[in-house]
């Protein structure tokens, strides 16, 4: 009897891909995924509080990867020179996609790596890296209030707008107005 996730995409948690670099080793990811964003209004002096929901705030944590092979730390290196080019202007840092389930499950896509821990060889030959991170969302289109303009008289008459406005309403002629019984 083996047991199974019942997940269906039990190929994806063999390996992460960090800005289109795959890595095969180990993968360990921790932080705060899932944080909602809470407005906590209270009246002073009062018990308990009203909750406002203001949306999800931005996902931060921690990956660690480790490796054992030649390409386990060629992809580290790699991942490690897009994560924090060095010398590099800063509209060159940028936020880097990431595909791996876990991320998947919680809908995160790209991340902006802030930190990372030195390259460094375990106790058995193998060796990891650390990197923090801060899940990058691009902002929302922006908005725009705009109002729209009325739509122009038509001026199918050849005069000016207000020779329209006046064919539109005529003005009753005063001697058939009080021409009375």
């Amino acid at each position: 009897w083996r047991m199974t996730t019942p997940m269906p995409f039990d190929d994806a948690w063999l390996k992460i891909v960090i800005g289109g670099v795959e890595f095969d080793g180990e993968v360990k990811i921790t932080g705060t995924l899932l944080k909602k964003k809470l407005d906590r209004r209270r009246a002073p002096g009062a018990d308990g509080a009203r909750i406002v929901d203001k949306g999800f705030d931005l996902a931060e944590g921690g990956i660690v990867l480790k490796g054992w092979t030649e390409t386990h730390r060629d992809a580290l290196d790699r991942i490690q020179d897009l994560a924090f080019p060095r010398g590099a202007s800063t509209a060159r840092r940028n936020a880097l996609d990431v595909a791996y389930p876990t991320f998947a499950r919680v809908g995160i896509t790209q991340l902006y790596f802030t930190e990372s821990d030195p390259f460094g060889p375990g106790e058995l030959g193998e060796f990891s890296q650390s990197f923090k991170f801060v899940e990058y969302r691009p902002p929302p289109p922006a908005q725009r209030n705009t109002t729209r303009a009325p739509a122009p008289a038509n001026n199918e008459g050849g005069g000016t707008a207000l020779d329209n406005v006046f064919q539109a309403n005529p003005i009753p002629d005063p001697a058939v107005a009080n021409a009375g019984p």
